[in-house]
């Protein structure tokens, strides 16, 4: 399946919200949006989830379902992206 082990930026994440954690047991980690948005910690988690034969959570969105949506959002930022560039009058350098 491949290696599963969590990356070290992801254990470094978790070590230190769980030092925090201990530390100040009334604390709320009202800002951790950009830390769960990060590209490290939604690869780990969707390769997890893959392992465990990615069943649907609460929101009953499987991975075809999220893949789907990935695909016409990523087509849709371009087309965004590509008007952008061309009402800008700069040319688009291929990536």
């Amino acid at each position: 399946m491949g290696d599963l082990s969590t990356p070290n930026s992801v254990q470094k994440l978790q070590t230190a919200l769980h030092a925090k954690a201990k530390a100040e047991p009334g604390y709320r980690f009202y800002a951790l949006y950009d830390k769960i948005g990060r590209e490290d910690i939604l690869a780990h988690a969707c390769a997890q989830c893959r392992s465990n034969k990615g069943a649907p959570g609460v929101d009953r969105q499987d991975f075809e379902a999220v893949e789907a949506y990935a695909l016409t959002a990523f087509i849709k930022l371009s087309e965004v992206e590509g008007c952008a560039a061309v009402a800008g009058g700069r040319a688009r350098r291929p990536d």
